[in-house]
């Protein structure tokens, strides 16, 4: 397990006090060295759990409760950490082309305000009950580990959380815990694909750690609760260029409340450092509605329904079923608060066909994007509300993708799924209109 998971192939713990009791708990205390520090206070826990399995929990101190004056930081153990850029530093972006190019100064996590702060490395995973069981109350926890190397800490959360910063009390201490996958290989890892993240991989090699953040923010009926601070960040500079798709990272994962849908809906905000926008975004999936009505607690003062086509509208009262495919929010700070600035949806109408124009043009496979900008209207500004219709129409049994926006109207784009043949002119022959005669090409 040390080898596999830390690396080395003994810990050793100088100056070892050993300490047994009637449960059969063994408890050793004493002092080690450990990714490029020495001297470190360690307590090691070795127990028989309920399955009979031998449990070992080593507890490594880094950081004391009361804070030193010169305490230790990530890069003291990892010495080639990735930079990250602050947006809330001074930025000179004279000749820059793009935001890539913007100076990096510090890794993020050399910025995280720590104090009673550890490794741990356990032989199994272990739940909050069990690692409850190395015999005192004292070092019972707040979260659990995974078989492996893992992290914990208490954590003030100055500058680091963005928008979310001015929700929280400076003063407070969060905790924040994490597990840590040193690479046995330096094998290149395969691209993420479109709309995969860093945070359905666990596995990655890297640092992985979260915050749990007591945030109940609401905007008027609507609530974002159960709020988490993700953060990634890759072991090494060279493992970060070689694995492009892989960068350091920080997230808020939430659960966004509508009690008019009464649906609960689990979201994600990939963040800057100190940049104070989120945009939270989900993939539902079995998530019904039985109306537009629905969305009312999140839709704003403007009924949804009357911002349809009007040859649509008619066709909403028979359907018992819309489908919620893709939800966003985005989130900014005004009146140095986060506000809720513009809200994304689309829904799917799977038994719903458009007459666009009699029965030459009808539409199948529906769906309709809403877009509102300001949707509470907490702003000056009025809310502003775009209603895009995408789906699919036979034209002459050539299937083409088709979009119309309340921008301009409802005129109907069209779009090719593939490369075809369209008979036109037999099309415009068929429909009876007017005698088309081959185009000519112009010299």
């Amino acid at each position: 397990m040390l080898s596999k998971n830390c690396q080395i192939e003994e810990l050793v713990i100088n100056k070892a006090n050993l300490i047994t009791d009637d449960a059969g708990h063994v408890k050793v205390t004493g002092e080690c060295n450990f990714m490029n520090c020495i001297d470190l206070p360690v307590t090691a826990w070795f127990y028989t759990n309920s399955q009979s399995i031998v449990v070992g929990k080593i507890k490594i101190e880094l950081i004391a409760k009361q804070r030193p004056s010169k305490p230790w930081y990530f890069s003291k153990s990892f010495k080639n950490l990735p930079t990250d850029i602050n947006y809330s530093d001074e930025l000179d972006i004279t000749g820059l082309s793009n935001t890539s190019s913007l100076p990096a100064k510090l890794n993020f996590l050399d910025s995280l305000y720590l104090f009673d702060t550890a490794f741990v490395i356990c032989t199994q995973n272990l739940t909050k009950d069990d690692s409850e069981n190395d015999g005192k109350d004292e070092n019972k926890e707040e979260h659990e580990y995974i078989k492996g190397l893992n992290f914990c800490s208490s954590m003030r959360p100055d500058c680091v959380l963005g928008i979310m910063e001015k929700t929280i009390n400076s003063s407070a201490s969060l905790s924040i815990y994490g597990h840590i996958n040193l690479p046995l290989t330096d094998a290149k890892l395969a691209p993420l694909t479109p709309l995969d993240t860093i945070w359905k991989h666990p596995e990655t090699p890297g640092i992985h750690l979260q915050a749990k953040l007591a945030i109940d923010k609401k905007w008027g009926k609507v609530s974002l609760t159960d709020t988490q601070f993700c953060i990634f960040t890759p072991l090494t500079k060279n493992w970060s260029e070689k694995n492009p798709d892989y960068p350091s990272a920080q997230a808020f994962r939430s659960k966004l409340n509508i009690p008019s849908a009464n649906i609960e809906i689990n979201m994600w905000a990939d963040v800057k450092w100190n940049l104070p926008q989120a945009l939270f975004v989900a993939e539902c999936e079995g998530i019904n509605l039985s109306n537009l009505a629905a969305l009312a607690d999140i839709g704003g003062s403007k009924g949804l329904d009357g911002q349809l086509p009007k040859s649509l509208k008619p066709l909403m009262k028979g359907i018992d079923k819309l489908e919620l495919e893709r939800f966003s929010i985005a989130l900014d700070l005004y009146n140095n608060s986060p506000e809720l600035s513009m809200v994304s949806f689309t829904l799917g109408m799977p038994n719903l066909n458009w007459h666009v124009w009699a029965d030459h043009f009808v539409m199948e496979s529906i769906a309709v994007r809403f877009e509102i900008d300001n949707p509470l209207a907490k702003r000056p500004a009025k809310p502003e509300i775009e209603v895009s219709v995408m789906g699919v129409m036979d034209v002459e049994k050539v299937p083409i993708s088709v979009l119309a926006s309340s921008k301009n109207n409802y005129t109907l784009y069209a779009q090719l799924q593939q490369e075809q043949t369209i008979p036109l002119k037999r099309f415009i022959k068929k429909l009876s209109l007017i005698h088309i005669s081959e185009p000519t090409r112009p010299y």
